[in-house]
């Protein structure tokens, strides 16, 4: 018979895979498979002792899986651009442009606007940190300006637009999970992402 799962044994999984992705890093010295692994195996042996059947357990993993996957063929949709970018010469044409063009009283706040205004475009943070974030960094130096300032106004400008882009993975995932819609979500994140 199948029981409702306490608190203590929910937690139990992510407990799991904190301390075996503490382990990993720090001692093993390994990746991210075998504490996610654990994670699994864990919640497993927790829905078992709770009633639920190994067919249960399997099709809630392909549920969840299922759901996550549009985020997946974006992260995979990202690595393409990262990489086109980078073998086309995009990055250097910014660099080069950027150097010319920008003055260095507006510097910083460009590069959190351009920065937000790509990352909201593709969806992504670590694309926009990637390709126009390390464009800014190079013509920061060139410009003088302290590599953590830069690196703070193009990670602000990244990270907003990640969150407010309705391609990004992580935005797509979250109301996915909750099962509710992708413009309801943007639309309360705005509370707190644009004061930020």
């Amino acid at each position: 018979m199948k029981k409702e799962i306490s608190m203590g044994k929910s937690i139990l999984p992510i407990l799991a895979l904190i301390i075996s992705a503490a382990l990993s890093i720090f001692v093993w010295k390994a990746g991210m498979h075998i504490p996610l692994m654990i994670g699994v195996i864990i919640a497993a042996i927790v829905a078992k002792s709770s009633g639920w059947s190994w067919d249960d357990v399997q099709k809630m993993m392909v549920n969840g899986v299922a759901r996550a996957l549009p985020a997946v063929f974006i992260l995979l949709i990202i690595g393409m651009i990262v990489g086109s970018w980078i073998a086309s010469g995009v990055i250097p044409t910014i660099i080069y442009y950027g150097l010319s063009i920008i003055k260095p009283e507006i510097f910083v706040p460009i590069v959190a606007l351009v920065t937000g205004i790509v990352s909201v475009t593709l969806g992504s943070s670590f694309t926009s940190i990637a390709t126009i974030g390390l464009a800014f960094m190079v013509i920061g130096e060139g410009l003088g300006f302290a590599p953590g300032l830069v690196a703070g106004a193009v990670i602000s400008g990244a990270y907003f637009g990640d969150k407010l882009s309705p391609v990004s993975d992580t935005t797509n995932i979250a109301p996915a999970m909750a099962e509710t819609d992708l413009f309801s979500h943007i639309k309360h994140m705005l509370w707190d992402t644009l004061p930020a």
